[in-house]
């Protein structure tokens, strides 16, 4: 797989200080994408558990698509056994629709 290349807009997403965020964008402009790297650099240079992250989506699909590609760059990742649990606990990982998760709790 290619390494992810960031337009501006996209940088200043992943420059964030790391707090709540929000990215809101056309269809096909690369939001989640650009999500997956921010998600990657938590867990891998931040070393932030995936259990802290709630991702929110707007859809079921988009959700699945998003654990399935973060399983993709984390398995291409040093595999440590901090990255190895996160990679275990992705598919019970909040990342869902606002309703699932409020289903949830």
């Amino acid at each position: 797989m290619s390494k992810f290349i960031a337009t501006q807009e996209q940088q200043e997403i992943l420059s964030n200080d790391k707090q709540n965020l929000i990215v809101s964008a056309s269809a096909g402009s690369g939001k989640t994408t650009v999500l997956v790297e921010y998600i990657r650099q938590l867990i891998v240079e931040e070393k932030v558990p995936i259990k802290k992250l709630l991702v929110l989506t707007f859809t079921n699909v988009a959700g699945q698509e998003m654990k399935e590609r973060l399983l993709k760059v984390l398995s291409q990742e040093k595999q440590t056994k901090f990255l190895l649990q996160q990679i275990d606990d992705l598919p019970t990982a909040d990342i869902c629709t606002i309703d699932s998760f409020c289903e949830k709790i």
